[in-house]
Formats: structure tokens, C-alpha cells, sequence
């Protein structure tokens, strides 16, 4: 699991720059990252490492990338 790749992955979800997205950015700092934005991100999430990981309760709960980094290291 890298920062970079999970970077390019939210960025994609909300069909935003890679530079727009950080390790530090949150839904409340991205406009885009809405209820819907976070249903897409989970979906990319899916996409790229399967199933198994958006089954994961914590990560529909997680409101910024760090928290999703750390939820799915684990």
C-alpha cells in the first residue's frame, strides 16, 4: 500500500487533479467529496484492491485520506 497510489485513486474517484488530493486533505476541504463523492471513492477503493476492503464499516465512516490509508494498511 503506498500514499501516491491511494492519492491517485481518491483523485480519480472525485474526477479531481492528483495535486488537488494529499495524504492531510479531508471531505470538508474537497468540494467534490461529498455523500456521493465518498460512495465513488469507495467504489475506486473496490476497483483497485477488491471486495474485502470496502466491506470494512470504518471505511465508510473515514472522512479523510489519511484515515483511509491507516484502515486499509491495517
Amino acid at each position: 500500500m503506498e500514499k501516491n497510489v491511494l492519492i491517485a485513486i481518491v483523485a480519480k474517484a472525485l474526477e479531481v487533479s492528483e495535486g488537488k488530493i494529499s495524504i492531510e486533505s479531508n471531505s470538508s476541504d474537497i468540494e467534490e467529496w461529498d455523500s456521493l463523492g465518498h460512495i465513488q471513492v469507495m467504489m475506486e477503493i473496490q476497483n483497485h484492491y477488491g471486495e474485502d476492503y470496502v466491506e470494512n464499516p470504518d471505511l465508510a465512516a473515514a472522512t479523510s485520506v489519511s484515515e483511509i490509508f491507516d484502515i486499509l494498511k491495517s
